[in-house]
């Protein structure tokens, strides 16, 4: 799933720098390597990494190498604005790709505008955050909710307490 995601999502980006054949796609992965999130940063740090390496030995995308940028965000929102700022002007990455939470997502939200670099979220999504350089690859709860209440009451005849 995350390498399909990467690999779709950066055809774009390739698209649109394809002058730079031989230049890498640097994909900026924001992520909580430390505080309350570091307990599975590591399984997405090598999730991305192993992503990247499959990606790469078939010839990258559009016969662009890609590379890793990994940036701890401390797993929280003030974090995230310090890597996603890491990330989008000192990194100078073509794309970021993270599951954030929404405060980390919404304090990144105007850094990837600035720096207009898309940021593919692939957390579930409760909506409300509108943004041109956001893209969503996780469900929202309008495909969440209604599967479930319509199960609860038409398979396992729950009723409504009002």
């Amino acid at each position: 799933m995350i390498r399909r995601t990467i690999t779709l999502a950066l055809a774009s980006v390739a698209f649109a720098t394809a002058s730079y054949a031989a230049d890498p796609i640097k994909i900026g992965v924001p992520v909580g390597l430390s505080g309350a999130n570091s307990v599975v940063a590591p399984s997405v740090v090598q999730a991305a990494e192993l992503a990247v390496e499959e990606i790469n030995a078939k010839g990258g995308v559009l016969g662009r190498p890609l590379e890793l940028e990994i940036a701890d965000d401390a797993s929280g929102a003030a974090g995230a604005q310090k890597a996603f700022d890491s990330l989008v002007f000192q990194k100078e990455v073509d794309v970021l790709i993270s599951m954030e939470t929404s405060a980390a997502r919404n304090a990144g939200l105007p850094i990837v505008s600035k720096g207009d670099v898309p940021y593919i979220y692939t957390s579930f999504y409760e909506g409300k955050s509108c943004n041109a350089n956001l893209f969503v690859n996780a469900w929202v709860p309008e495909q969440q909710v209604p599967p479930l209440v319509d199960n609860f009451t038409g398979k396992q005849g729950a009723k409504s307490s009002s």
